[in-house]
């Protein structure tokens, strides 16, 4: 077999083997994307959530019940 050959014989396996992987290649990157964004989405969110609690006035409640609780401490 002639060089010229074992390169088209190559051509030909390499296109055969991209039509087959294509749609396998393709939903796996689709599907890493949608995880991504749901992942993204989900972060966003319970962020948020920590935010609002931060600022909230159950957290300062808390808070201020931890310092008093520090205060009897360093009493003592």
């Amino acid at each position: 077999m002639k060089e010229s050959e074992k390169r088209m014989d190559t051509k030909k396996l390499n296109k055969i083997t991209w039509k087959r992987a294509k749609p396998i290649v393709l939903s796996l990157g689709i599907l890493l994307i949608l995880i991504s964004v749901f992942i993204g989405f989900n972060s966003t969110k319970n962020w948020r959530r920590e935010q609002n609690f931060i600022h909230s006035q159950e957290a300062r409640d808390h808070y201020n019940s931890y310092l008093a609780a520090q205060k009897t401490e360093e009493v003592m």
